[in-house]
């Protein structure tokens, strides 16, 4: 699973990028075999205005599956680190095990027929 960081409008430090690649892989290890490629994307909407100006988004690129794009919007950096990877492995899981779950009964559909 491949962890891609973008930031337009600010640089990161070596300790940033780290933080989020453990975080991305904290958050994401239960569904990683179903994971090609993470894209997290940092902005800072507001600039210097002030509150909630910091976006993460988070782009779960899937294998055999359509991608699942989740943002994080809050004026706390890492915070909204900490919390956008946990909500798309939870739409990973949810995206997955829906598929899964239909995969299976169709199997069992079938089976049943013959």
């Amino acid at each position: 699973m491949e962890t891609v960081i973008y930031s337009n409008d600010f640089s990161l430090t070596d300790a940033s990028n780290n933080h989020i690649k453990q975080q991305v892989k904290t958050s994401m290890r239960v569904c990683s075999v179903r994971a090609e490629r993470i894209v997290v994307r940092l902005e800072d909407v507001n600039g210097s205005k002030g509150d909630e100006g910091k976006e993460r988004c988070v782009e779960v690129k899937l294998i055999k599956h359509a991608p699942i794009v989740v943002s994080k919007l809050g004026s706390d950096a890492y915070q909204s680190i900490r919390r956008a990877p946990a909500r798309a492995s939870s739409a990973v899981v949810r995206k997955v095990g829906r598929r899964c779950a239909l995969e299976t009964s169709v199997r069992s559909t079938v089976k049943l027929k013959h």
